[in-house]
């Protein structure tokens, strides 16, 4: 994977952001910019998260919480908890 790939797949599987892949390759552009002019100490998934949160103002999927510590492949599907 490259690319919006991986901003999709991390902000959906890993941080659990309601996102679309249209919308994780607009992020993309966004963050190729903002990262290869980053002059400050955040790092790469922060500065991310951030134009996820702030200029996209994409929310999170809520996980219960026993659960937000397992891995969980394909959070666009129903969930199955047992």
């Amino acid at each position: 994977m490259s690319g919006w790939n991986v901003i999709y797949y991390f902000l959906k599987e890993i941080k659990y952001f309601q996102i679309d892949e249209a919308t994780a390759k607009e992020i993309t552009k966004v963050f190729k910019e903002r990262v290869y002019d980053m002059c400050s100490a955040e790092s790469p998934a922060q500065i991310l998260i951030d134009i996820a949160e702030r200029e996209f103002k994409l929310s999170r999927i809520e996980i219960p919480e026993p659960y937000r510590d397992v891995v969980i492949q394909r959070l666009d599907g129903r969930p199955e908890f047992s």
